[in-house]
């Protein structure tokens, strides 16, 4: 297993504390625990920093390889969704999230990885490039959780947005799958190493 793989992994292993860490802090609500709060932003700030960290030194030293090109993005949408299932569980202590935006993104990731097994099977079997709209889709996520656990006002509006643009993915990526289902390869520029 190459560094950034390792870093992914490590990410991997963040996810669970992160879940402790809001289950603890929305248990002890309002008697005390902001130490747990405190511990869930840093840690989400530390798994944001290792996203890029793993994803850059895969490029520069070439460490790219087919399962980091899978277990990367199964991590990032595995820890957002649940982070996000967690914030909306323990509405007692941070903003309560509205059940839709939750069902929303599970909808979203679950789609796009089924159409991304599908489609690895059936068409490209070396991956796919991600499309921009994923990308920003993943930091509104990423946004919300951040907002939500420094409790700042107005998180509603946030991920209102946030669920708009999962959508709005979700249907871009459906169609392209279509597409390229119907029409063959051509629709979708294969993954490259560099894009990995």
């Amino acid at each position: 297993m190459n560094p950034a793989n390792l870093i992914t992994a490590l990410r991997f292993v963040l996810i669970p504390i992160v879940l402790a860490a809001i289950w603890r802090y929305s248990s002890t609500y309002p008697e005390g625990g902001e130490m747990w709060r405190y511990a869930a932003c840093w840690l989400v700030f530390v798994a944001v920093i290792s996203d890029v960290l793993d994803g850059y030194i895969a490029r520069r030293f070439n460490y790219c390889t087919k399962m980091g090109s899978v277990f990367d993005p199964i991590v990032d949408k595995l820890g957002n969704g649940l982070v996000i299932v967690a914030l909306t569980a323990a509405r007692r202590s941070f903003e309560p999230v509205m059940l839709w935006y939750p069902a929303v993104v599970i909808l979203k990731e679950l789609i796009m990885a089924v159409g991304i097994l599908y489609m690895r099977k059936k068409v490209l079997s070396n991956g796919f490039k991600s499309l921009m709209i994923g990308k920003v889709s993943s930091f509104f996520q990423t946004a919300v959780i951040m907002w939500l656990l420094l409790k700042w006002p107005r998180g509603y509006i946030v991920y209102s947005f946030s669920g708009f643009v999962a959508v709005a993915a979700a249907v871009t990526y459906i169609y392209l799958w279509v597409s390229m289902a119907q029409e063959g390869k051509g629709t979708w520029k294969p993954l490259t190493e560099s894009d990995k």
